[in-house]
């Protein structure tokens, strides 16, 4: 008989993002490879423990896996062995997995609902099996393995044999080596020698990449900044060439490019995923979506991070020395970086998806623009709520909320909308600049925006207050002609045509939001840019 099995983490995001703001770039990342490399070794376990198995997918704190038994017994055994031998080799980790199982039925689809069901009953019953979960736990001084100096050593070596060639990479394991120290939890059933022997297992991969200092293009210059201002930070020791790039550093790079010192956090995830699944009656055919998505959350953004450069103002950079990837599953992904870098890697990311699936899935995002010291747990569920807005917006217009939406400023587009916003943007941003015209103009607009977005979704229709924008704008003045023809007369049409159409189904195609939100991306592009050759 053949069964379904679903691993599954408990406690992520409160064991990534419920660290202190002061080092985050670190703990960060520490915590959120810790989870990837504890899901990649613990799907590996099961493979070597369960008779037959096969791995179907891998991703987003989970993993599911196909295998075989002589009968229910035989694969209650199994499982609860694996259950066991995972969950107390996390004992002190703050992480578990739940871990479910279900006949594999011809109708894979009902398959996939029931384990998740099983994996949601056994969340409520964690730990019951677990040798000593309510027993207080003493470290073993007698265990050589507990030696921190052998075992710092030892946890590196293992780690080597994960990721690639430990180059300018070597900092990121002698952080996670130092994590577990502090835990004291240094060995581990899951970390078998048998388990870790493919060196190249991350290679390609976004799972151990971090921006390091030695990839930002302008170091010296800014390592010379940050001397010269070194009481605005709190930690100025470690911009080195292997270390890792400090939040701060994100917003002083994106102040260098547009004048706004912020950054952004982007979280993503796949539309209806489970659903996507649940619908597929092949197992095949299930197994082939779930690889495709993995190669896609793996290899596509990857190849955006190393390769892809981004330009919004000013010259084109790399994304690798201006975003971090907190981690990205076989589903999902959540970024932080400069807010100019963010945005522009939605945008890349999103058209790549909709290249490799033709419409056939979608994905949503929620966005976030913020100063870097905002705490990151309080950045993180921003973000998580901005994707919840995305997901759940629905137009007037649809029969039925069909997601594949991204969140702004609160704000919800299509992803054509959004790839309009950012396009108008820059050519309001370039005619700004190549014109003079004073940023004051900008504010007008963005003070007007919201009683005009209020006007939009009245009956009634009063066109002498729409026409005023226009003259608010100009003012008569022959070097905003420019200006007023980008931004107002689309604006104006987008505005008139709502207000003229009084069935609510047909009213307009344009989203009048994408105005005041451009003018908005405009105001932060245009301010007076970080020189880091200055003294003062």
């Amino acid at each position: 008989m053949k069964y379904l099995l679903k691993g599954d983490i408990s406690g992520i995001q409160d064991f990534i993002f419920n660290v202190s703001s002061k080092g985050a770039a670190k703990t960060l990342k520490v915590r959120s490879y810790m989870v990837q490399v504890i899901g990649h070794l613990a799907y590996k376990k099961a493979l070597n423990t369960l008779p037959e198995a096969e791995l179907f997918y891998d991703g987003g704190g989970s993993f599911f896996v196909f295998f075989s038994a002589e009968d229910k017994n035989s694969a209650e055994e199994s499982a609860k062995e694996l259950r066991s031998i995972i969950n107390n080799s996390l004992l002190h980790h703050n992480l578990s997995i739940a871990i479910a199982w279900v006949d594999l039925k011809e109708d894979f689809g009902s398959s996939w609902q029931s384990v998740r069901k099983a994996s949601n009953h056994e969340k409520l019953r964690m730990n019951q099996d677990t040798i000593g979960f309510f027993e207080p736990f003493e470290k073993d001084l007698s265990d050589s393995t507990f030696n921190e100096e052998n075992v710092s050593e030892e946890i590196k070596n293992k780690l080597r044999k994960l990721g690639n060639d430990l180059s300018d990479d070597n900092q990121l394991y002698c952080m996670i080596a130092q994590e577990w120290i502090k835990q004291e939890k240094h060995s581990s059933e899951l970390f078998d020698e048998n388990l870790i022997q493919n060196k190249g297992d991350f290679d390609g991969s976004l799972v151990n990449k971090l921006p390091f200092w030695g990839k930002y293009s302008e170091l010296e210059k800014y390592q010379e900044y940050r001397t010269n201002h070194e009481s605005e930070y709190w930690d100025n020791s470690e911009l080195k060439t292997g270390n890792i790039i400090d939040f701060d550093a994100f917003g002083d790079f994106a102040a260098h490019r547009t004048g706004t010192n912020k950054i952004a956090v982007l979280k993503l995830d796949v539309d209806n995923l489970g659903q996507k699944f649940g619908d597929q009656n092949n197992a095949e055919i299930a197994k082939e979506l779930s690889r495709q998505f993995s190669d896609f959350f793996d290899k596509e953004l990857f190849d955006i991070y190393k390769k892809e450069c981004f330009c919004i103002s000013g010259e084109p950079e790399k994304f690798e020395a201006n975003i971090y990837p907190i981690f990205a599953g076989g589903d999902d992904c959540f970024i932080i970086g400069a807010w100019d870098a963010v945005l522009c890697f939605a945008e890349i990311l999103q058209r790549r998806f909709e290249g490799t699936f033709n419409n056939e899935n979608t994905i949503s995002a929620g966005i976030v623009i913020t100063d870097p010291t905002l705490p990151v747990k309080a950045f993180s569920e921003m973000a998580e709520e901005a994707l919840a807005i995305a997901k759940q917006y629905k137009e007037e217009t649809e029969q039925a909320n069909e997601k594949n939406k991204v969140c702004l400023f609160d704000m919800v587009f299509s992803w054509q909308e959004y790839r309009y916003i950012l396009k108008f943007s820059r050519e309001l941003r370039h005619l700004m600049e190549t014109q003079d015209i004073n940023r004051s103009y900008l504010d007008k607009i963005r003070k007007s925006a919201k009683g005009f977005n209020a006007l939009q979704n009245n009956d009634g229709i009063n066109f002498d207050k729409i026409y005023k924008l226009k003259y608010y704008i100009s003012r008569q003045n022959e070097k905003l002609k420019g200006l007023v023809e980008l931004l107002f007369e689309p604006y104006y049409e987008s505005l008139q045509e709502k207000l003229l159409t009084s069935n609510k189904k047909l009213r307009g195609t344009t989203n009048t939001a994408i105005y005041p939100t451009s003018v908005r991306i405009t105001e932060l592009l245009t301010r007076k840019k970080l020189d880091y050759e200055s003294r003062e």
